[in-house]
């Protein structure tokens, strides 16, 4: 377990589904909730202030796709977790989205399973970073 919490940003265009995955983020020791966006602009502003260590996004969203922000997203964040959180399509999105998200996973997924995805990527991440220095 980490000392300093991981700092998450939620991006969904569902109030309902932000608010959940708030809240399940606040309860779990791992993890700081450092903002909540609706759209993948406000996403990437966000981000790029931000600096979350992962970033939970939403496929299906308006103006842009989770498919569609992901390279600002990495640009921004070259370090953060992405994860993107879908509804549909999961299989064909991960193939198509491999080299920028770290996982595509199903809204059908437990939420306490996607926290612990995220920290299981995340620490895959520090590893590699580090053992590239």
């Amino acid at each position: 377990m980490p000392s300093v919490p991981l700092s998450i940003l939620v991006v969904d265009d569902s109030p309902e589904l932000a608010d959940i995955l708030s809240f399940m983020i606040d309860l779990d020791e791992r993890y700081e909730l450092v903002g909540t966006a609706t759209t993948g602009p406000e996403a990437i502003a966000m981000a790029e202030r931000l600096e979350p260590a992962a970033i939970v996004l939403d496929q299906m969203m308006p103006e842009s796709t989770g498919a569609q922000a992901l390279p600002s997203l990495r640009a921004h964040c070259p370090d953060s977790t992405i994860v993107l959180f879908t509804a549909v399509g999961t299989e064909r999105l991960a193939l198509d989205t491999k080299d920028m998200a770290d996982a595509c996973m199903s809204k059908g997924v437990s939420l306490p399973e996607l926290l612990d995805v995220i920290a299981e990527l995340h620490h895959a991440r520090e590893v590699a970073r580090l053992t590239d220095i």
